[in-house]
């Protein structure tokens, strides 16, 4: 039954609980509207509001001896008291929830959260950042991190110009283009002395297979199948892990040089425009949560400052 299929001979002020309980454990009309802060005219309306309702009398009222519950009150009583319990009860779970440290879970692509992220958000990283912290509230709350499934808070990359294909009621918030280049370990001489994006095929590439179908990746996606040497990979951070200890060209955000001088960005003629865009999203009934707000802000607001992802 829901709360619009509610008799209309139903109990409707569960504070006329409190009210029978209280003129019985007080003894009679007086003693209950002190307890209740309340005159004695209102607790007597509506007490015979209640038994209206009944359609019994709860209370026999004796001259200076108050008044004394009636038999079929006895048995209102006993239900009353039991409501009370699970009304306290439930007040020390509120209590106890509203104690609860909150947790806000973040999502986003490895290579994001990896290098991105995690070191801006606990502020993990003494190297450089593309991020400028200080329009950031911190502390923040306590969060966890994932990169798949439902979150509180969700960084997505699309191809540019194209938006996320999310569902229901959400909150979606484009906050900056993910630009990317041509990178090379230092170590690796032979690369050094290429300045033709074209030419750079004739180099081991490594490519993400995520973003092989990639629109906005097309330039590389095209050279890399022209390449006679191609090593896929599934997310970034086993790239990159790849990537230190061989040879081989990758194309990683344009910013990659600030966490690691080891990885050379390579400056060519004729560099193609690689690049994506990133949303933030989350559900629209969690985000009014003060912790997921403040997180969602926060990093939205990482995004929206920094001059990497303008």
């Amino acid at each position: 039954m829901g709360v619009t299929d509610i008799p209309r001979n139903s109990l409707k002020n569960w504070d006329d609980i409190r009210l029978l309980l209280a003129v019985a454990e007080c003894g009679g009309i007086s003693g209950a509207a002190d307890e209740l802060q309340l005159k004695k005219d209102t607790v007597m309306r509506r007490l015979d509001d209640l038994e209206d309702l009944v359609g019994r009398r709860l209370f026999r009222r004796l001259q200076r001896r108050g008044s004394v519950p009636t038999a079929a009150c006895d048995l209102l009583l006993e239900r009353a008291r039991a409501v009370r319990e699970a009304i306290g009860s439930f007040d020390q779970s509120m209590a106890a929830i509203r104690a609860l440290d909150p947790v806000v879970s973040v999502s986003a692509p490895p290579g994001v959260l990896h290098f991105t992220l995690v070191p801006a958000l606990l502020k993990l990283s003494k190297t450089l950042q593309p991020f400028d912290l200080a329009p950031s509230s911190y502390p923040l709350p306590a969060m966890t991190f994932s990169t798949e499934g439902d979150a509180d808070v969700s960084v997505t990359l699309t191809s540019t110009g194209d938006i996320p294909g999310l569902k229901g009621d959400i909150t979606v918030r484009r906050v900056g283009t993910m630009r990317f280049a041509p990178f090379a370990p230092r170590a690796s001489a032979g690369v050094a002395r290429v300045h033709k994006f074209r030419d750079l095929r004739d180099h081991g590439l490594f490519q993400r297979t995520d973003y092989a179908t990639v629109p906005s990746m097309a330039a590389w996606n095209d050279l890399c199948l022209d390449s006679a040497s191609r090593a896929e990979f599934i997310n970034s951070v086993d790239m990159y892990s790849a990537f230190k200890q061989g040879d081989s060209v990758s194309i990683f955000p344009s910013y990659s040089s600030m966490y690691d001088p080891e990885a050379v960005r390579l400056e060519l003629d004729d560099e193609p425009e690689i690049s994506l865009s990133v949303w933030m999203s989350s559900r629209r009934d969690t985000l009014k949560e003060p912790a997921i707000r403040t997180v969602f802000d926060a990093v939205a607001g990482l995004f929206a400052t920094s001059p990497w992802f303008s």
